[in-house]
């Protein structure tokens, strides 16, 4: 059975559920090469049943800071693919993605500080392109609870490449559990429900994240942590009496928090380290600060949309029984 052979099979035969297909796309020859194979299986299964009813996504994500000649050149193919689609009646889709201003590449680099990308320290990869992809990934899985990533790859790409395609392939199966994407790796719908959120499956608290930071291999531990665990579905929370500790010299981990929350800390001064952490500009930092110089228990500032940035808002204790 050939690659067209086996795509037809997957979608029409062996799959019998609407999860949507997302192609990674890039405009590069892997990917393209992906993508024109699933063009071709989709267009004879239009011929031989009539029928093409699972959406397939073609989602490509701009870094806001690509060459611009490689920029309009992407962007020119894929009102192309948006163009054929529609004459050629295919539920194909093109999505573009790009990152939240937060994350972009500029307000951190310049309005951070943040040093350029190294291999040490490579913010970019997970602000620029990672989380871009998977908001779009999970607003998916929302509605259909999975959903199914084909990414154009070559063992002849690289030696470690074919390594790791070694190492994710399972023999016998065409698919395989995503390992860099927690909702891709598990079926959320099972998940309760209550009032309109979704509940989480596994939660890891770390306590008195401060004592971890003074020691180097610990520090690799979390890291290693923070990179792996949480594609495993796994939220991590971590604890510390200040935040100055969380820029280390070897690894902004303060770069790996989502949502952040300050109460209480011992470097409520550090007005440098606050911005940064909870990605304020210089106006949210100065009301930031005023609000941490009047805190009081039971009282915090956060970087989450539902708070206004740098005021005072109530926390509350509850537990479900």
């Amino acid at each position: 059975m050939d690659n067209i052979d086996e795509i037809i099979d997957q979608y029409t035969y062996a799959d019998e559920t609407n999860r949507p297909w997302i192609i990674g796309f890039s405009g590069g020859k892997d990917s393209t090469v992906m993508l024109q194979l699933v063009w071709k299986a989709i267009s004879q299964i239009k011929e031989l049943t009539g029928i093409v009813k699972r959406d397939i996504y073609v989602i490509c994500n701009d870094t806001m800071v690509e060459n611009p000649v490689i920029t309009e050149y992407v962007y020119r193919v894929l009102k192309k693919i948006e163009q054929a689609a529609v004459e050629q009646d295919i539920p194909i889709k093109v999505i573009k993605t790009i990152p939240r201003l937060e994350d972009s590449f500029w307000v951190n680099l310049i309005g951070r500080g943040y040093p350029a990308p190294n291999n040490a320290f490579r913010w970019c990869t997970e602000r620029l392109k990672i989380k871009p992809t998977s908001r779009f990934l999970v607003e998916q899985l929302d509605e259909f609870g999975e959903a199914i990533i084909l990414i154009g790859t070559r063992t002849s790409e690289s030696a470690q490449r074919a390594k790791s395609m070694k190492k994710h392939a399972i023999k016998g199966k065409r698919l395989t559990k995503r390992p860099t994407q927690p909702n891709t790796f598990m079926n959320m719908d099972s998940t309760p429900t209550e009032k309109g959120y979704r509940g989480m499956r596994y939660i890891l608290l770390i306590d008195e994240e401060h004592v971890i930071f003074k020691e180097k291999k610990y520090q690799d531990i979390l890291e290693k942590i923070l990179r792996e665990i949480r594609s495993k579905g796994v939220s991590v929370i971590m604890l510390s009496q200040g935040i100055d500790e969380f820029n280390q010299s070897n690894f902004d981990f303060s770069s790996m928090c989502e949502m952040s929350f300050l109460l209480d800390i011992k470097d409520k001064t550090n007005t440098k380290a606050i911005n940064k952490f909870l990605g304020l500009s210089d106006k949210d930092g100065i009301k930031a600060a005023r609000s941490l110089e009047k805190i009081q228990k039971g009282q915090a500032i956060s970087n989450i949309k539902e708070f206004t940035k740098g005021e005072l808002f109530e926390l509350k204790q509850f537990y479900a029984g």
